[in-house]
């Protein structure tokens, strides 16, 4: 006969039971709770507590790390210190915001020389123009190389013009800068391919593919971008002839603020920048010397040590200095002049050559001396410690001055250099660009 009775399952595992957690205890009505269950359920709720207080600061130490990475890397970051000029801070975002706009610059000069060399098509007749077009494009391709470097000591530069146009008493006034931009942004007149490409705005010296010691820092002026770039607007060009101020020239600045990112205070800085870097030019111009120690001497110029030795060895013998210079000399521009080289100051020749013609004696010959140009001999005609300065060398000695101080301030202990490699990988991250390989 069958079974009705219900059948109760099995008791499940008592392990997994006891693992089961704990149900608050039943209560009937008027029934209560034995000091032993009381105990159990109170501990119950305090593990309760303490397992979402730890959730709760878990949570908290998550999220403030988390908040302090942000906070770091795009708060306090842009703050950090790439350089120190005696004091003032050049930041990473106002190195980041200097690079970019110069890069722009840069890209829109090579816009205007591809578009110009692309003008120029095959015709036979453009050869050297459109010769000339693809030295520039190289050229401003190796600047953007060296551009992320560059823009650091252009900036450096800047803070040390600046300091010592404030140290001598030099400023540019608010009228200055707004003549200097109705000056610059009043017209727009083409540039001719020699004139390309032009100077960004950086108050500074431009990057150039080999900077020497004796090279000027260009004034900063806005950038020539002709009608011809693919930039979405035009700028003007440093050389151009001054205009008369238009109707134009803030819509033309407006137009140039949105092509490279910068603000209108940023400009104004950067203008006056450049003004200050003219003053202070001039002021230290007029402090060089008018005269200085020089020499009147000349030289025979080969290829060779060994024909070099040859020709000592002639002049040894009797051999007229300026015959052998008109017969075997290499330099064309003095060989026909018997090797004269007229009256020079120290810095005019190369320094293996000073070096060596600054200790002779009136009449006397060197032993060869080598430089990158060959093996010369030089002959000393006169010396004259103190003889006025030509023109010429006394207008580059000018226009040297301030690139010289630059220099040897730029090395100086006021200056110190903390850009890294990690610091340019934010910044190219940040500018969404990296400098060619």
């Amino acid at each position: 006969m069958p079974n009705n009775q219900p059948v109760s399952k099995p008791t499940s595992d008592p392990s997994k039971a006891a693992a089961k957690k704990p149900s608050k205890p039943r209560r009937f009505p008027g029934q209560q709770l034995s000091r032993e269950e009381l105990s159990r359920h109170e501990r119950e709720l305090r593990a309760t507590r303490l397992l979402f207080a730890g959730m709760g600061a878990l949570f908290v130490v998550v999220a403030s790390i988390l908040g302090f990475g942000w906070w770091r890397e795009y708060a306090a970051r842009p703050y950090d210190s790439v350089a120190t000029v005696a004091g003032h801070n050049i930041t990473l975002d106002g190195y980041a915001r200097m690079l970019d706009f110069r890069r722009k610059s840069l890209e829109q000069q090579m816009q205007y020389m591809q578009a110009q060399l692309q003008a120029s098509g095959s015709d036979s007749s453009n050869t050297s123009l459109a010769d000339l077009f693809r030295q520039q494009i190289q050229q401003l391709q190796f600047s953007l190389i060296l551009l992320p470097d560059q823009t650091l000591s252009d900036m450096i530069d800047q803070q040390l013009v600046q300091q010592e146009a404030a140290r001598r008493g030099i400023t540019a006034s608010a009228q200055d800068v707004d003549n200097e931009i109705n000056k610059e942004f009043g017209g727009q007149p083409a540039p001719s391919p020699e004139a390309a490409p032009t100077t960004a705005p950086s108050g500074v010296q431009q990057a150039t593919p080999e900077p020497t010691a004796n090279s000027t820092p260009a004034a900063a002026a806005p950038t020539q971008a002709p009608a011809a770039a693919a930039a979405p607007t035009s700028a003007p060009a440093q050389a151009a002839a001054t205009p008369a101020p238009t109707a134009d020239v803030k819509s033309r600045v407006n137009g140039y603020l949105a092509a490279t990112g910068l603000s209108e205070a940023e400009l104004r800085s950067l203008i006056e920048s450049q003004l200050l870097y003219q003053k202070l030019q001039d002021a230290m111009g007029a402090e060089v010397p008018t005269s200085a120690e020089q020499l009147h001497a000349r030289h025979i110029l080969v290829d060779s040590e060994d024909k070099a030795k040859e020709i000592e060895d002639k002049l040894k013998n009797g051999a007229n200095f300026e015959e052998l210079a008109k017969a075997e000399s290499t330099d064309t521009a003095t060989k026909d002049k018997g090797g004269d080289l007229g009256w020079f100051p120290r810095g005019k020749m190369v320094t293996e050559f000073d070096d060596v013609a600054f200790k002779l004696e009136p009449n006397q010959i060197s032993d060869p001396v080598k430089t990158d140009y060959g093996f010369h001999i030089i002959q000393l005609l006169e010396k004259d410690p103190n003889r006025p300065l030509d023109p010429q060398d006394l207008e580059q000695r000018k226009s040297e001055a301030i690139s010289q101080w630059l220099q040897k301030a730029g090395a100086g202990p006021d200056v110190k250099r903390s850009l890294t490699d990690t610091d340019k990988g934010w910044v190219y991250k940040r500018i969404n660009w990296a400098p060619p390989a």
